[in-house]
């Protein structure tokens, strides 16, 4: 009986285990040694560099459908969208400092990317602001903040580049320490609904070989006599052999992180346009407004500026760190100002405001203090924002743990609840 056990359990269990983590760990080392080292990567790297990288890729997929199954294909998502959306805070630094100290942009920039190496984009990028292309658009290759990205934009629009970066550097004072707690839980959340896949297939599978035993052992009469047993023999037979089960299983994952993301994030509020837009990006917006109107622009050209902070590029749109539906309202409101319309009743009417915080911008406007009026509010919506953050944080993950728990909890207890049935009904 043992010599037949063991050659099962290195077959199923730890081949796949070791030899899925062998490959993940040969995927990690190879784009590493591959890794870009300062210049055009894709443009002058040897062909078979690319090559390498290309199939350390497709062994970092394989090894991770061998080891978390289907699950896998989540994990790879996971692991694309963060090596895409990661931010650059080295680089804001080392921009806001030589635009504060008069710096020439186009050497700083130049000694910044040969200090980072592989860190940073590409060379390609001096050659783009020497060309003389506007420095907006050439820094939107970098990944910064949303909120970063709002001070270039609007700098960039109204010359005020140190009331800019001072309205970056507040943002960044104000949400860190949230931002941090949310994407720190966000990772707990990942390896708990994880771990809750692992643990919900295993404990399927163990039930399941405890029927099959219970009946090599003569008790399958009495399984179907037994009305609690009988029902719990069918369910172990059919669902964890079930394909339908690893999806089932695959689509609670998704619905939890789902739902702790979607929730402190509030991104389905600027998907669609029916709906109030989230309290961070009306604090983006009103901040622009801000910084536009007391430079004295118009409306039409802060709104043209927004736009295009908020015209999200491919994965941006995917991973929701630009928000989607956002420069299709602001481009709304645009247009509604162009036909002579107020600010705050076009604000209202695509939804990036309130009804009492038009009120406010009415009578700001008509007593000469709205850009103080919109900082204000910009400021209020900022804490809101950073409030969700925090309860997401704490309470929000305290929900996922606990739905986590209370489903791992029910399936073992039906494992013990059916020995104990069996126990009994023997006596």
């Amino acid at each position: 009986m043992i010599p037949e056990v063991y050659p099962r359990v290195i077959e199923n269990v730890l081949l796949p285990l070791v030899g899925g983590l062998a490959g993940i760990l040969f995927a990690i080392l190879c784009l590493w040694w591959t890794r870009p080292k300062g210049k055009d990567f894709f443009r002058e790297t040897a062909p078979w560099i690319l090559a390498v990288r290309l199939v350390a890729v497709i062994v970092f997929a394989a090894a991770s459908f061998i080891l978390f199954g289907p699950l896998g294909i989540f994990v790879l998502f996971i692991a694309i969208s963060l090596m895409y959306t990661g931010t650059s805070r080295s680089f804001w630094l080392t921009f806001s400092s030589a635009v504060r100290n008069n710096l020439p942009l186009l050497p700083t920039l130049s000694a910044y990317l040969k200090d980072q190496g592989a860190l940073e984009p590409h060379p390609s990028l001096l050659r783009s602001l020497a060309a003389g292309q506007p420095v907006e658009k050439v820094l939107r290759r970098f990944r910064v903040k949303l909120r970063d990205r709002v001070a270039v934009y609007l700098g960039a629009l109204t010359g005020a580049w140190d009331d800019a970066i001072d309205v970056a550097d507040e943002n960044e004072l104000a949400l860190r320490d949230a931002e941090e707690l949310f994407y720190g839980r966000f990772g707990l959340v990942l390896a708990a609904t994880a771990a809750l896949f692992g643990a919900l297939f295993i404990l399927g599978r163990v039930m399941r070989m405890l029927v099959f035993i219970a009946e090599d052992f003569g008790l399958g009469e009495l399984i179907t006599t037994h009305p609690v047993l009988s029902m719990m023999a069918i369910v172990a037979k059919t669902v964890p052999n079930s394909p339908l089960f690893l999806l089932g299983l695959m689509l609670l994952v998704i619905i939890l992180t789902g739902f702790y993301w979607t929730g402190g994030l509030n991104v389905l509020r600027d998907l669609f346009p029916f709906t109030e837009c989230s309290s961070h990006v009306r604090s983006l917006i009103l901040q622009g407004l801000a910084l536009g109107t007391r430079a004295e622009k118009t409306y039409p050209a802060i709104l043209e500026a927004l736009i295009h902070v908020f015209a999200p590029r491919f994965w941006e749109g995917i991973t929701a760190s630009v928000p989607l539906g956002i420069s299709w309202r602001l481009w709304g409101v645009h247009d509604a100002i162009r036909r002579g319309d107020d600010l705050a009743d076009a604000l209202l009417r695509w939804r990036l405001i309130r009804p009492p915080d038009a009120e406010v911008l009415r009578a700001a406007e008509s007593m000469g203090n709205l850009p103080e009026a919109l900082e204000t509010l910009a400021v209020w919506y900022r804490d809101r924002a950073a409030s969700r953050l925090r309860w997401w944080g704490i309470y929000g993950y305290l929900i996922i743990v606990a739905v986590v728990a209370i489903l791992v909890a029910a399936v073992y207890l039906g494992c013990f609840v059916f020995l104990v049935q069996l126990a009994y009904s023997l006596l």
